[in-house]
Order: C-alpha cells, then sequence, then structure tokens
C-alpha cells in the first residue's frame, strides 16, 4: 500500500514545506527531482515511479520537483503546459 505521505501535500505545513525548499537536504525521507515531463517522457515517468515506490517501502516522504542533482533551484517548470 502506497503511503499517503508520498503524495499528500495537504498534510504538510508551511513551515514544513518552506524548510524543504529553502534548506534542501536529501534524505531517506525528501528526494528532490529536476522538472519532469510526465507528458511525452516514458523515461521520466518509470522513473519517478521508482522514486515513489522507494518512499513508500521506506515508510513515505516527499518529493519536491524544481531543483537540480546539485540542490540548486532549477528555476521555473518548463513542462507546465504539458500537465495542464
Amino acid at each position: 500500500m502506497v503511503s499517503w505521505e508520498v503524495w499528500d501535500a495537504a498534510r504538510m505545513t508551511r513551515d514544513e514545506l518552506s524548510e524543504l525548499v529553502d534548506s534542501p537536504n536529501e534524505t531517506l525521507e525528501v528526494e528532490y527531482k529536476s522538472w519532469l515531463n510526465l507528458a511525452d517522457d516514458n523515461e521520466a515517468r518509470a522513473d519517478l515511479a521508482r522514486h515513489i515506490a522507494a518512499l513508500s517501502n521506506h515508510g513515505g516522504g516527499h518529493i519536491v520537483f524544481g531543483f537540480t542533482d546539485d540542490l540548486r533551484f532549477a528555476g521555473t517548470n518548463p513542462h507546465s503546459k504539458a500537465i495542464m
């Protein structure tokens, strides 16, 4: 069963979200990802599914989008129109 913590941002306070964004730090419970084109990229969907499964198997966590591999802000989402 998938943990709701993996994708239920409504359960996170503003302070918790601010901490994840202002002080990015990957842990077993927090994964940072760059923007993904989920509309047209099966490899990106599979990669995201693997991360969701890993977080779920660990007991839950959060995926934060919009960061590079070195945990810098990746700018605005270039794929935003693809998911609307």
